[in-house]
């Protein structure tokens, strides 16, 4: 469910926080959503397993930054 959440909080992010962190592999945040909710059967838990232990460690030091960045701007 954390996937799917992430996924979905990437997905409504505005057009100009993704541009402005293009680092960030916003599209597949959310085709791993897409995936888990509506193609599950077709995951491979290796590949799940995978993002958990690499993808997402990375996601969250970079959404921090920007985090911060807007925090310092507002």
């Amino acid at each position: 469910m954390t996937l799917l959440n992430i996924g979905e909080m990437a997905k409504i992010l505005s057009d100009d926080i993704k541009a402005n962190n293009a680092e960030i592999t916003w599209l597949t945040m959310s085709k791993l959503r897409d995936v888990a909710a509506h193609r599950y059967h077709t995951l491979q838990m290796e590949d799940v397993w995978n993002m958990v232990n690499e993808d997402v460690p990375n996601w969250r030091e970079l959404v921090k930054k920007v985090i911060s960045i807007n925090d310092h701007n507002t």
